[in-house]
């Protein structure tokens, strides 16, 4: 399988119980779904073969240049959610994940997207998504 179609076709879902860490009073607070978003990010590079550490010390990074999420139904403490990341967008230099976060029910209680870019770090220089996955032994 090439590298394009494992971005096209890998996906990653975490289920996280909503703890009083991630609320403000009761309800979730707003900066605990980029955590999620993170963490899932790095499982979501890690089953595409990618160590972020292996990666920076191949000089390369995908730092997020772009966040934003939509709050569609409150959920909080006590709460357990599936959050399922895959990318949707695959550009010259970077790469657009989605990020869904559902209740037990199906219901949706985020959508949210990151955008990457890939970057030379040593240079600090956008490459292409090829060179990225290439450089990384992809």
């Amino acid at each position: 399988m090439t590298w394009r179609e494992r971005l096209e076709t890998t996906k990653v879902e975490s289920t996280i119980h909503i703890s009083m860490q991630d609320v403000d009073v009761s309800r979730i607070h707003f900066a605990s779904i980029f955590s999620f978003i993170d963490r899932n990010e790095i499982q979501l590079f890690h089953k595409l073969g990618i160590s972020l550490s292996n990666m920076l010390a191949n000089g390369f990074a995908l730092p997020v240049i772009s966040a934003h999420c939509e709050y569609k139904k409150p959920f909080g403490l006590d709460d357990v959610v599936t959050v399922t990341s895959y990318v949707t967008d695959i550009g010259t230099t970077s790469i657009r994940i989605k990020h869904v976060t559902q209740g037990a029910d199906g219901t949706v209680l985020t959508d949210a997207y990151t955008v990457h870019v890939s970057i030379n770090e040593n240079e600090n220089s956008p490459i292409t998504i090829e060179e990225l996955f290439q450089g990384m032994g992809l």
